[in-house]
């Protein structure tokens, strides 16, 4: 399971380079529980292309899972338009929130991969900021002995893989200082629900 700057912020329309890949969703050991901050509509605008936009739906399910609905806006080129649905969890961690996310549809289309992109989210009012691992600082764990993995150098930075157990992942980043390991990748603007007009009479 790859934790993919690129591929996880693609995952949501964005993106960012090097990888990082974990055995497990962050959480496994532990089990999922979702966040009620998260529900609802979300709007983010990407830094790559100023014309990019997108829109993103979460719908709490009730065995704690969640669904994203994301509509991605181009508005100088209207075709580059599209549409996703994710399949999501989230875990707290030792005070820490992380989110694991799967698409399963693009474009109507059933996605055939089983790849999951995990990160940690941090929420400040009515925005949520993404963050996935950094791939040098995850490295220097490695180094360090401080969680069992390889690394090698990969075309973009390193690549790393964790080998260690979901339980000694999940210990690792329950720590104070495991969100320090993430780099931010974008936001996203809670689009609060307009007041609805007076009934006519």
């Amino acid at each position: 399971m790859k934790i993919c700057q690129a591929a996880f912020a693609a995952l949501f329309t964005l993106g960012l380079s090097a990888c990082v890949s974990l055995p497990h969703p962050i959480g496994t050991s532990v089990g999922f529980k979702n966040d009620p901050a998260l529900a609802g509509l979300w709007y983010g605008k990407s830094d790559k292309e100023d014309n990019d936009a997108g829109y993103y739906h979460v719908l709490l399910n009730a065995d704690d899972t969640m669904t994203l609905v994301g509509v991605a806006a181009h508005t100088a080129s209207p075709e580059k338009g599209g549409w996703a649905v994710l399949t999501a969890t989230t875990v707290v961690l030792g005070g820490n929130h992380y989110i694991n996310g799967r698409e399963i549809f693009e474009d109507g289309k059933p996605k055939d991969d089983a790849i999951v992109y995990s990160g940690y989210y941090s929420l400040s009012g009515d925005v949520v900021t993404i963050y996935a691992l950094d791939d040098r600082k995850v490295a220097a764990e490695v180094k360090a002995h401080h969680i069992a993995g390889t690394v090698t150098q990969g075309r973009f930075g390193q690549d790393v893989v964790i080998t260690a157990s979901a339980a000694d992942v999940d210990k690792w980043l329950s720590s104070p200082g495991a969100p320090g390991l993430f780099a931010p990748l974008f936001s996203l603007r809670r689009v609060n629900e307009p007041q609805a007009p007076a009934p006519l009479h």
